[in-house]
């Protein structure tokens, strides 16, 4: 299970960052309008796959029940 939550937050990391990367570099250079409006939806298309992954990492994290085990002898 812990291969899960590190690739989770591996994936939560890579969508996160690279998205916010692609709206600097969008808003900072000269570009036509067309191309702009694209690349502004693949940049906040990243950032919500990023908060979705983020809101279900919470959720399964909180939904953890804790179970005891007793010993056979």
């Amino acid at each position: 299970m812990s291969e899960g939550r590190a690739s989770a937050i591996f994936q939560v990391l890579i969508f996160g960052l690279s998205s916010i990367g692609i709206l600097i570099l969008t808003w900072t250079r000269p570009m036509p309008g067309m191309e702009r409006v694209l690349s502004t939806l693949i940049g906040a298309a990243g950032i919500l796959v990023s908060a979705i992954k983020v809101c279900h990492f919470r959720m399964a994290k909180e939904s953890l029940v804790e179970v005891e085990a007793k010993d056979k002898i």
